[in-house]
């Protein structure tokens, strides 16, 4: 392996490193705060008490990739139903491969979405918008040089509509899904669509 690509994987493994931190410190207050409020008990009639002792709450982990292939990702998210058609969600993402200019890019950060949705027992549409803020290591591989110059950081922002239907199977949840992105440094002209899956458990 050549020195520009260890200095890519250093560069990449450091940036892994910090998302997944980050994510720990600021996922795991809120299930603990989440499930301290799913185990309140409201009067009957309270209107929020929408969810009828069922749970309210999921953890989930999925994958999604761009329909070309060129470049995928990871997300680890938490979510919370706040009325009986209204969810929430916190998510940390990881996505990696090329730009639109052929060059290495690899970007971490969190994402919040408030998500509506149908309320029956089993599946559901869902629908919602969110934001995503992060931080982007862009590599040109066309750089011939042992300069750390080769490798960039810079901070990347993005907003996305996004459908999909919820499964649910007892305390199991399958989401696949699609997105569309519009980011502050249009990482992938041609292509800003993406299509995944999340596999959850509720609580």
């Amino acid at each position: 392996m050549t020195n520009k690509n260890n200095k890519f994987m250093l560069s990449y493994c450091r940036l892994l490193m910090v998302f997944s931190l980050g994510l720990f410190v600021s996922v795991s207050p809120m299930a603990a705060a989440e499930g301290l409020i799913t185990d309140i008990s409201y009067p009957s009639g309270d209107f929020s008490d929408f969810n009828d002792g069922k749970p309210v709450g999921s953890v989930s982990f999925g994958y999604f990739q761009e329909p070309g292939g060129t470049r995928s990702g990871a997300e680890l998210a938490i979510m919370s139903d706040i009325s009986a058609y209204t969810s929430g969600r916190l998510s940390g993402v990881l996505y990696f491969g090329k730009n639109s200019e052929g060059v290495e890019d690899v970007f971490a950060g969190y994402s919040i979405s408030l998500l509506f949705h149908t309320d029956f027992s089993h599946v559901n549409i869902q629908s919602g918008v969110g934001i995503f803020l992060g931080e982007s290591l862009v590599c040109d591989e066309d750089v011939d040089t042992d300069s750390e110059e080769e490798c960039k950081k810079e901070s990347i922002g993005a907003f996305f509509p996004e459908l999909g239907v919820s499964i649910d199977f007892g305390g199991v949840r399958i989401y696949p899904y699609v997105r569309r992105y519009f980011d502050s440094k249009i990482h992938n002209k041609e292509n800003r669509d993406a299509y995944g899956l999340q596999l959850g458990i509720h609580f």
